[in-house]
């Protein structure tokens, strides 16, 4: 109904519309390289708290940067020069149906592999007519009224682990299509069908190598588990604004390690999102969308065939941010996020401008409301600093107390690029600490997860994270990566609710006392060190060592990937 709705007021509004084009998912390198060209002062009002954003303002960002290096041409390495020429490239056809002045770009991998394979194709004419026509993509189809553009994707991980017998294997297949229509409508669709084994026999999904995606079934005790994972978007716009009906990670805020209010760590879910440029320097982003709940709440209305037919709560989230540049070298953000259901939407909670925490009090008191401030700022080329301020409950008055009611989180970080003139690597330094119950909520349909992961901070409350990385491209295809992570943990205990489970909320009755990190004090130390080969564009290879101490235990873990696109 809400597509049908979606596309009924396009057909109102057609002399708004503007080009537009589908989000680039968060995971996607160039988000990452547009951090540091910012960094190192290319940038001047990027924006890019919120993430995904469209591809067409990925195009304008590198072409920005592209502008800025070519004044200063000794700012960047030769690296990250052929990486700024390659995703120049690879959004060329973006900047292009965006009618936006941008010098042409040869394919970047010139006279060696692409070239060469391309030359094999050409003999080979049947193939060349129809497939990797432009060098990256498997179909693509270019004209001024459409573009459509398919691809392969797959992935393999093999994971060893200590006094495991048999490694996880991961497997995963799918499709991904991209397409234009008349510069008004932008689509993308992606699927990966996946297949784990070596944990077998499977009863439950908790015995999944990582538990970050939705539903997963057909778990009966056989020796592999299969689930899908899919995202899509459907994108028109204006020349000051974009509206998205989508299914996509989100990933708002400057942290590395990861993100307190909304982070990308789970799932996707279905959601509509609007953006609004208030000029360069200031961007209203607003999220509704729909959860699930696991364990599933629910109500059996009858049994057929022997199969329970129930209607599950409803659960949504709504959620806006205001991100304001006020200065080409400092970024401000304000968020706010609320978990409701088992009711229909709410008026007030449909009203981008609304202030939710208001709003949720006229209603009743009975949400889980969540805010946060961040900020980022680069007092020099090359120096970052930013935090986040997470908010979910305070009571001023007892502040620096032990008090269960201040639900308070923060966290704070600097990252160098290129320390000491070293060029090609950035070094980062982070910490964040969750204080007892934040997250949590009285009533479970308000619980702040999407299935089983939490939407916030990957790390549970009641926890304190450092987090050092140190990141080295010696090459345009060559990506090092090295991490330390030490986490230490106030778990709940049989006897006692410390505060460090976002299922289990504060009980009435319970002590008004929840210390930072009381109840089991755990402690974890991990290493992580990862190599990634891009052998072609979009064809990755990679290895990854991992060493952890558990309380004393120790462990490690060694993986090898491919992945296509």
């Amino acid at each position: 109904m809400r597509i049908i709705l979606f596309i009924f007021l396009l057909s109102l509004f057609p002399t708004l519309l503007w080009a537009q084009s589908p989000l680039l998912p968060p995971s996607h390198p160039a988000y990452e390289f547009l951090d540091r060209m910012e960094t190192a002062g290319l940038l001047d009002h990027p924006l890019m708290g919120s993430k995904p954003v469209s591809r067409v303002r990925i195009a304008e960002l590198l072409d920005e940067a592209h502008h800025k290096a070519e004044s200063m041409p000794f700012d960047l390495s030769r690296v990250d020069k052929e990486i700024l020429h390659a995703l120049r490239w690879e959004f060329s056809r973006d900047a292009e149906r965006a009618d936006l002045e941008m010098a042409p770009v040869d394919h970047p991998d010139g006279s060696t592999r692409w070239k060469a394979i391309n030359g094999w194709m050409e003999d080979k004419n049947w193939f060349t007519r129809a497939f990797y026509r432009n060098g990256i993509n498997l179909y693509s189809y270019e004209s001024n009224a459409f573009d459509a553009y398919i691809d392969p994707r797959g992935e393999a991980r093999v994971i060893s682990q200590k006094d495991e017998g048999d490694p996880v294997v991961i497997t995963a297949v799918g499709v991904r299509f991209r397409g234009h229509i008349k510069d008004d409508l932008g689509v993308y669709f992606e699927i990966f069908d996946k297949t784990e084994r070596g944990r077998g026999p499977y009863w439950d999904r908790s015995q999944l190598y990582q538990d970050r995606t939705g539903y997963v079934g057909n778990v009966a005790g056989d020796e592999s588990i299969n689930y899908d994972v899919a995202n899509f978007d459907l994108a028109v716009g204006g020349e000051f604004w974009e509206l998205h009906a989508c299914k996509m990670p989100l990933r708002w805020g400057p942290g590395k390690s990861g993100q307190l209010l909304l982070s990308d760590w789970g799932t996707s879910f279905h959601q509509l999102q609007a953006r609004i440029d208030f000029g360069s320097r200031l961007r209203l982003v607003y999220v509704f969308g729909s959860l699930k709940t696991y364990p599933e709440i629910a109500d059996t209305l009858y049994i057929s065939a022997g199969s329970s037919r129930t209607i599950e709560a409803n659960k949504f989230i709504a959620a806006h941010r205001l991100e304001w540049n006020p200065h080409n070298r400092f970024r401000i953000g304000f968020s706010e996020v609320v978990i409701f259901g088992e009711r229909e939407p709410e008026l007030a909670y449909l009203i981008p401008v609304n202030l939710f925490y208001s709003a949720q009090h006229d209603l009743g008191d009975e949400d889980n409301v969540l805010m946060s401030f961040d900020a980022a700022w680069i007092p020099c080329p090359r120096w970052r600093l930013y935090g986040e301020l997470l908010i979910d409950d305070i009571t001023i008055g007892k502040l620096g107390s032990d008090f269960y009611g201040n639900k308070l989180g923060w966290l704070g970080g600097v990252t160098r690029n290129e320390p000491l003139g070293l060029r090609n690597i950035d070094i980062t330094l982070e910490m964040a600490q969750l204080r007892p119950l934040v997250y949590t909520n009285r009533y479970p349909v308000n619980a702040y997860t999407h299935w089983t992961s939490p939407l916030g901070y990957l790390y549970p409350p009641n926890s304190q994270t450092l987090f050092v990385q140190l990141k080295y491209r010696p090459h345009r295809r060559v990506h090092l990566d090295a991490s330390f992570t030490n986490l230490r943990h106030g778990a709940n205990t049989a006897s006692l609710n410390a505060g460090g489970d976002l299922y289990q909320p504060h009980e009435s009755g319970a002590s008004d006392d929840a210390p930072f990190l009381g109840g089991d004090l755990q402690k974890m130390n991990r290493f992580d060190i990862v190599c990634d080969y891009e052998v072609l564009l979009g064809w990755h290879f990679w290895s990854r060592g991992s060493a952890f101490d558990f309380d004393g235990d120790d462990s490690w873990e060694w993986e090898v990937g491919f992945r296509l696109n």
